[in-house]
Formats: C-alpha cells, structure tokens, sequence
C-alpha cells in the first residue's frame, strides 16, 4: 500500500473513528484507481520502491511544455482525495450477521444519497484533476520512467451513478 494512514491525515483525514476500515479502503482504491491510472505494473513498481519515486509521490515543480514552472501535487495528493471519496461511501455502513446496516446515532443525520454522490464526485474530480499534471509530468520525463505508458488523450473517468425507479409490473 503506498499511502499511510498518517500521510491521508496530513492531506485529507478520515475520521479517527474510522481507523480501522481506512486500510482496506485504502487498498482497494489503490488496486482499482492507480492500477487503472498508471498501469498495474507501474502502479507496484511505485508501491515496491516509494523511496524511488519521491519525485512523482510528493509535490514537485518542473516545465510543461508550454515552458512554464509548474508544481504537480503528488500522487500521496491523488491517492488521498481517491481513498476520501470511497470512504464517504462506506464509512457507515457495517456488515453484520443479518446483513449491511447504517449506523444510526441519535443526535445526527445521515447525508442522504444525493449529497453523498456530490462530495463523491467533488473529492474523484479534484484527485482526477491533480493527476492530469501528474501525468504530464510522466510524459516529458518519460525516458526517467519506462514503466509509464500513458495513451495521449486518456483521462480517469468519473462514477456514474444509477438510481432504479420504482416500476409496477403487471402479471398477464
């Protein structure tokens, strides 16, 4: 796993609560995000050698190519905000022995799905836009990273969401 809990704390903190399902979270948006972002290879290339990689982990300044100075955020940056949104989806839902429920505190109230999918996709579009910069950088230092095989014009692709209505089928 490339982002600690530590380091999401210092970028974007999960609730302490929620320690204990921020590792498995963590996990599985790394293995589904950044797998599909920098290919499988490059992504446990990165997670096997982080000291190696300090450059496109952390935030770090370099000429585009229109010439200008400009600071990527890192991928700790992407991974954190990716983890953020995952984790307002599954922050309060448990699994028990009679099935997924919500936890339920008398003195709050649950966002309702539509705010949820909101702050989903406000976190997933601010990791998607940081990693653009991110994934110019690659593309000039191309020759520094040989496991980066970016398709020019490819993007993460934000959630869509499906809501199912409520229909009455009739038996003919």
């Amino acid at each position: 796993m490339i982002i600690s809990y530590d380091k999401q704390q210092a970028i974007k903190p999960v609730s302490l609560n929620n320690q204990s399902i921020f590792e498995q979270i963590a996990k599985e948006t790394e293995m589904l995000e950044l797998s599909a972002l920098l290919g499988i290879a490059f992504y446990q290339e990165i997670d096997n050698n982080k000291e190696k990689y300090s450059e496109i982990l952390n935030a770090t300044t370099f000429v585009n190519s229109q010439g200008y100075n400009i600071t990527h955020q890192g991928l700790y940056y992407v991974i954190a905000y990716l983890v953020f949104a995952k984790y307002i989806a599954n922050s309060y839902v448990n699994d028990t022995f009679s099935g997924f429920v919500k936890k339920n505190l008398q003195n709050s109230e649950h966002l309702n799905e539509g705010e949820r999918r909101r702050l989903q996709y406000e976190y997933r579009s601010i990791a998607l836009t940081a990693f653009e910069t991110i994934k110019e950088y690659l593309t000039l230092k191309n020759t520094d990273y040989p496991l980066w095989g970016c398709k020019v014009g490819t993007t993460g692709s934000l959630p869509k969401f499906y809501t199912v209505t409520n229909k009455q089928y009739y038996a003919s």
